[in-house]
């Protein structure tokens, strides 16, 4: 119930919260790896592997990459702006909304999780111990295909399997997220108003601290180099200036092909018409 509640909740804002996001196609049902971090032979095992649970079980898990949250979310949480695509896509079949995505933001060095409505709350923990066990470790060295590889193989295993076998995920204490969903729902602050209009996403980037003097409050710019059209990417350039020292310091990053409608949140691409349940686990290294 709590699931579902936090996805109404959601779901109710999508269109209002849409509005200020931009959402790349999708190149397939498999790795969309729009940053460039994974290695062409991990990519085609990936791709068999996802190709392969799909003909088997009918789950469609798919994997994201992306360079830098501020270009598609400038005021979303990694989050918030994994469940908004998946809505956006469609990922999972409309029928059983068993879809998985898992989302890795290059250059923010975070990533995400997003559940299927499908699965009940405790697949949380599931997803949990998959992005702290099989990936960061990997991430913390380095390794990314690795590490992505590794975290497919998670959630295979420990969510996929014993959940089209029909078996109930471990039962753990704990509300997280959705425990603040039912405590946002009886104050009547729905839950996206609250992460995004009280800015948490803006306000962690605020308090990034320059990497020469180690103080916060650095001015951010960011300019668009090539811009994306559909069909084709673009590159933006960041701008990173201390007020303090005076310290500058630029990064380029990939601006992902755009959807042809970039604030729907319809499905796009062949995915099954799935919708997120509002449920998941993210880290950061």
């Amino acid at each position: 119930m709590i699931r579902f509640l936090a996805a109404f909740l959601f779901s109710a804002l999508l269109p209002f919260m849409a509005q200020a996001q931009l959402f790349p196609d999708p190149d397939s049902t498999t790795v969309n790896d729009f940053s460039g971090l994974i290695d062409d032979e991990t990519t085609v095992r990936l791709v068999e592997t996802l190709t392969k649970l799909e003909a088997e079980t009918g789950v469609e898990l798919t994997v994201v990459t992306l360079s830098s949250l501020a270009y598609y979310a400038e005021d979303m949480t990694v989050e918030e702006y994994a469940r908004a695509l998946f809505d956006h896509w469609g990922v999972g079949k409309a029928a059983t909304n068993d879809g998985i995505l898992m989302m890795v933001f290059r250059d923010d060095r975070e990533l995400w999780i997003e559940l299927g409505l499908g699965y009940d709350n405790n697949w949380n923990y599931e997803a949990q111990g998959t992005v702290n066990t099989d990936i960061l470790p990997q991430f913390r060295d380095g390794n990314y295909s690795a590490g992505i590889e590794a975290g497919v193989e998670g959630l295979i295993r420990r969510i996929v399997t014993p959940f089209k076998a029909g078996a109930d995920a471990p039962e753990r204490s704990g509300g997280g997220t959705n425990g603040f969903a039912i405590l946002a729902a009886f104050l009547g602050i729905p839950i996206a108003l609250v992460a995004g209009g009280f800015g948490f996403a803006a306000w962690r980037r605020r308090n990034q601290p320059c990497e020469s003097c180690g103080q916060k409050g650095l001015n951010r710019q960011k300019e668009v180099l090539t811009k994306a059209t559909r069909g084709r990417k673009g590159e933006g350039r960041l701008t990173l200036t201390c007020p303090h020292c005076g310290h500058v310091a630029t990064s380029t990053y990939a601006i992902a092909a755009l959807s042809t409608s970039s604030n729907s949140s319809s499905s796009g691409g062949s995915f099954g018409g799935g919708s997120s349940g509002g449920g998941g686990a993210g880290g950061s290294w």
